[in-house]
């Protein structure tokens, strides 16, 4: 291993050590995700509605990208590409998620540092946006170039599916807390705006 490469792994190693004190991508998995359950449910879904089997996911704004590592561990023909803007996730994600795979089913795995809105890889058979991600559009216009960006994005009979917030608990300021083995959750919404039906959110642990 070359003098840089080391550098480079250390750098890794402090940011990302195994056992962190507090990690904020750790505590967010542990509190928000359950992607060995979404992936059922994504491939059950695209099942019933098309009367055949999903092969190819693309997990956009994937984060630490859980959801893709382990629709490649659904199915052994199964292919995930993920797109975020933000490198930091991505590389907890290949520390922690990917490393995990073993060599073929890391093969079938494409994570790639790209805009959603200009995406440049395969089509797939589903295209996911998770954990209200997609929220991020506050204009019609922008939320319109997403779309057509993943009809274009979709193989013959692809879907899109989406997670959609509501309710009338969202009209107000709240506090929901979720209390886990050791740590809290609290889901926090500061505030809400009826006119525009912007909110601001926050996530403490």
């Amino acid at each position: 291993m070359s003098r840089k490469s080391k550098q480079k792994d250390k750098k890794k190693k402090e940011q990302f050590p195994e056992h962190p004190e507090f990690n904020k991508y750790v505590y967010y998995e542990k509190s928000v995700q359950s992607a060995d359950v979404d992936v059922l449910f994504l491939n059950k879904t695209y099942k019933e509605i098309r009367n055949k089997s999903p092969k190819v996911l693309r997990e956009d704004f994937c984060g630490t990208f859980m959801i893709s590592t382990e629709w490649v561990k659904l199915d052994p023909s199964n292919k995930a590409i993920g797109l975020d803007l933000d490198p930091e996730p991505i590389e907890f994600g290949k520390l922690h998620h990917l490393s995990k795979l073993t060599e073929e089913q890391q093969s079938r795995v494409e994570i790639l540092e790209q805009n959603v809105l200009k995406p440049k890889c395969e089509k797939a058979d589903i295209i996911v946006a998770p954990n209200f991600s997609y929220f991020g559009f506050k204009t019609r216009a922008l939320m319109m170039s997403y779309a057509k960006a993943c009809l274009k994005s979709l193989n013959e009979d692809g879907m899109v599916i989406l997670d959609c917030l509501g309710g009338s608990d969202c009209f107000a300021p709240n506090v929901e807390e979720t209390e886990h083995k050791d740590f809290s959750y609290f889901w926090d919404q500061d505030s809400f705006d009826p006119i525009t039906n912007f909110a601001t959110f926050y996530i403490h642990f």
